[in-house]
């Protein structure tokens, strides 16, 4: 999936199979050599929120390269016009 525009209002969400022997070092090789999309071990979807239940009450996940402990289930969703974008180049102001 290749996203064009920040405006769908949809969370790009990848979902990795790792329930299968030397899954996770062939979804590393799938990365690292470009094939991602072609994996059957990765499934690629599309959606409004996610909710992501694990087997604990909390789990660590790495946020902006810092490491939390968050509650679970994890949930994710889009707000609409939440991110303000300032871009300057060829015949745009710089931002103030």
């Amino acid at each position: 999936m290749d996203r064009d525009s920040l405006t769908s209002s949809t969370l790009d969400v990848r979902v990795i199979r790792a329930d299968r022997r030397g899954a996770r070092s062939r979804v590393v090789a799938a990365i690292l050599m470009g094939r991602m999309t072609k994996s059957k071990l990765i499934e690629a979807r599309e959606a409004g929120a996610v909710s992501i239940d694990v087997a604990g009450p909390r789990v660590d996940v790495a946020l902006d390269g810092e490491v939390e402990s968050l509650e679970a289930p994890l949930e994710f969703s889009i707000k609409r016009r939440g991110l303000k974008v300032l871009a300057s180049g060829p015949g745009r102001p710089e931002p103030a």
